[in-house]
């Protein structure tokens, strides 16, 4: 959705449209990434669930 926005908004154009795309691309992999590295942060006791 954000990726929509960015391409139909008139706020930015050019190049500054194409490093936001980028920037929007990036953080949302590289959160991703982070996820699947480090999601279990600890231990999953069964008990507590």
């Amino acid at each position: 959705m954000p990726i929509v926005l960015i391409l139909r908004s008139d706020k930015t154009a050019g190049v500054e449209k194409l490093l936001w795309l980028l920037v929007v691309l990036f953080v949302s992999w590289f959160a991703w990434i982070l996820y699947a590295l480090f999601a279990p942060l600890g231990p999953i006791d069964k008990r507590r669930v």
